[in-house]
């Protein structure tokens, strides 16, 4: 019988079968219960690696603030006037790209207003910002145009240290509260008590 070494058929090569074989192992118990724990440890590897993934996935969500907060970055980056009233108009141009995350405007910028707020709260930062003689809410705007990580870092390192000579560019408030949505509520009673006066 001649071989043909272009048919895979032929080609195969005979395996040896096992000395103890299947029935040799299935009549061991040590050895069953050798194989069930290394299943087990399997499935916490498994477990394990589901574990780190979902936390990873948790640690990459972002949020829509810092999305459009990003997407106005990268306009602000081509621009040739780099000063407040441009990126105010960047942050304007990327909310009116990402109309799904922000279906009106006023909602954005109550979340910016929190994020700047994070950093308003902070008396380092507010210290900091006397030292230099400028606005905190102004700086604080600018910092959250850079980014989360820059928002962190000045809470964690200070101003001073992650901004350095860049400071002195933020002069200009980027939002404004344009419709009153933050006016404290007047008292009934004041223009009462103005009257009197």
């Amino acid at each position: 019988m001649k071989i043909n070494y272009l048919n895979p058929v032929h080609n195969r090569t005979r395996q040896k079968p096992k000395k103890n074989g299947w029935k040799a192992q299935a009549q061991n118990p040590q050895k069953e219960d050798a194989n069930k724990t290394r299943g087990n440890e399997g499935d916490n590897q498994k477990q394990s690696i589901n574990d780190e993934e979902s936390r990873q996935s948790r640690s990459r969500f972002i949020q829509p603030v810092y999305l459009v907060i990003k997407t106005g970055r990268g306009i602000f980056e081509n621009q040739l006037v780099k000063d407040g009233v441009t990126k105010r108009q960047c942050l304007e141009v990327a909310l009116a790209r990402s109309p799904k995350l922000y279906p009106d405007e006023e909602r954005f910028w109550i979340d910016f207003r929190t994020e700047r707020e994070r950093l308003v709260d902070s008396k380092r930062f507010c210290k900091d910002c006397e030292s230099l003689h400028m606005n905190p809410n102004e700086v604080a705007d600018h910092i959250v145009f850079e980014g989360k990580g820059v928002v962190n870092s000045v809470l964690r390192d200070g101003l001073l240290l992650v901004m350095g000579d860049n400071i002195r560019m933020f002069n200009s408030a980027l939002w404004k509260d344009k419709n009153g949505i933050f006016k404290k509520a007047e008292d009934p009673d004041a223009p009462a008590a103005e009257a009197k006066a």
